[in-house]
């Protein structure tokens, strides 16, 4: 696996991954609890994602099954992804 780039942007991870197979499964699992289910690769893949999200200059990512990024989705994908990133306020601990 290629080392991680923490300077890299969402769509710079997406690309890297684009010819990896690395899909992932995103439904409900009940009424509740939402199901991201995938190969130790397509995880990887979602937390180098989160890594860029939480680095780059927007502050917000989409990926759906039905459009943008939909090759890294299952067939049996229900949901899509928006990963939002909060600004940290001063003297804010999380």
């Amino acid at each position: 696996m290629e080392k991680l780039n923490l300077k890299s942007r969402p769509d710079d991870i997406c690309e890297q991954h684009a010819t990896q197979n690395s899909k992932i499964t995103v439904r409900m699992l009940d009424d509740d609890m939402v199901l991201v289910e995938g190969t130790a690769q397509s995880l990887e893949f979602m937390g180098e994602l989160f890594l860029a999200i939480a680095q780059a200059k927007d502050t917000g990512f989409q990926l759906s099954p039905t459009g943008a990024g939909k090759l890294f989705f299952t067939a049996e994908s229900s949901h899509g992804l928006y990963i939002h990133r909060l600004e940290e306020r001063k003297g804010d601990n999380g």
